[in-house]
């Protein structure tokens, strides 16, 4: 349309004109904008990638041969076993956090660190405040500078009080990764979960809830590189296997995702 209430002169046609020459229609410029002439623009400001589909014909979705065009759409998952052993060798002090739900965990998992050269501080938390969780990370860490940061509250799947569809776990760590910045904590944290992975046959999943934790940790692994560690699945039972592979990637194997199972 060329014509608006209060805007219907000679700069509401032209602004017309541009409309539709974005969209696709040819315009004679040099015809409208005399006397003119063409100059070169910068391309960046004009390059445009649409995210949607753009009404997709059902031959297109079946692509080529038996597999789907669209399968390179959807987001995938794929574990990749870890070859060779890396040294479970760890040093400093370690912050181990946990909640009620994590106590028998806690301990397996302050054994497991201990025995592999770290000096441990456990902090028992309550409640998902942040502010509450950063006085008790001041309180139990005190002036030690901190290797690293392993929480285990994210094994409480407990509905949180209001909120019923957030398990406790999950608001609690949100609240940890918070608390900890307000310490002042740059170690990394890692996050620990049980059985919230799947890896594939024969290896079932059994606490769904905690697989919130798991998307919640590559947001934060975007938003605080910095100061994050990355995400363990761990058996229900840390036995000295297991104990060994976890304390190897706390000590650096180049893995932020990682599920610890028996082969």
């Amino acid at each position: 349309g060329t014509l608006r209430r209060d805007d219907g002169g000679p700069e509401r046609v032209v602004r017309s004109l541009a409309e539709v020459h974005v969209r696709g229609v040819p315009v004679d410029w040099r015809a409208v904008l005399t006397p003119a002439r063409p100059v070169d623009l910068p391309t960046y400001a004009f390059v445009r990638e649409r995210y949607w589909a753009q009404g997709v014909p059902a031959a297109s979705r079946r692509g080529d041969g038996n597999r789907p065009r669209t399968a390179d759409w959807r987001y995938r998952i794929t574990w990749v076993p870890v070859a060779g052993r890396r040294p479970a060798v760890l040093s400093g002090t370690w912050l181990v956090v946990t909640g009620s739900a994590g106590a028998g965990s806690a301990r397996e998992c302050v054994q497991a660190l201990a025995g592999h050269g770290a000096e441990v501080v456990l902090a028992e938390v309550s409640a998902a405040d942040r502010e509450a969780l950063a006085a008790r990370v001041r309180e139990a860490v005190g002036t030690q500078a901190v290797s690293g940061v392993v929480s285990l509250l994210a094994l409480d799947e407990e509905p949180l009080a209001g909120a019923p569809v957030v398990p406790v776990g999950l608001a609690a760590t949100v609240a940890l990764i918070q608390a900890l910045g307000d310490a002042g904590t740059t170690a990394p944290l890692w996050v620990l979960t049980q059985r919230a992975v799947t890896t594939g046959d024969g290896d079932p999943l059994t606490s769904p809830i905690q697989a919130q934790v798991w998307g919640l940790g590559r947001v934060a692994a975007l938003e605080h590189p910095d100061r994050w560690g990355g995400l363990i699945d761990v058996p229900e039972v840390l036995d000295g296997v297991a104990a060994e592979r976890l304390c190897a990637v706390l000590a650096g194997s180049g893995e932020d995702q990682v599920a610890i199972r028996d082969t």
